[in-house]
């Protein structure tokens, strides 16, 4: 339908390991959904992946955009 949008966005990144530190290569998801209506956008968001030092995390979001 012309009034619904998804935004997805994959991203990485690898670092050069140091004598100090060892880095792994980072990875990112973003994925967003929205819905217009008259009064404005209504949507929801996850986010997630693994950082630099091999942690998880991730997000899940719910907004309004007029």
């Amino acid at each position: 339908a012309l009034n619904q949008i998804l935004d997805v966005t994959l991203r990485a990144i690898r670092n050069q390991s140091s004598e100090f530190t060892r880095y792994e290569t980072a990875y990112e998801v973003q994925a967003e959904y929205s819905y217009a209506t008259s009064q404005g956008f209504y949507g929801v968001g996850v986010y997630a992946g693994r950082d630099v030092f091999g942690d998880n995390f991730s997000r899940v979001s719910a907004f309004y955009r007029w």
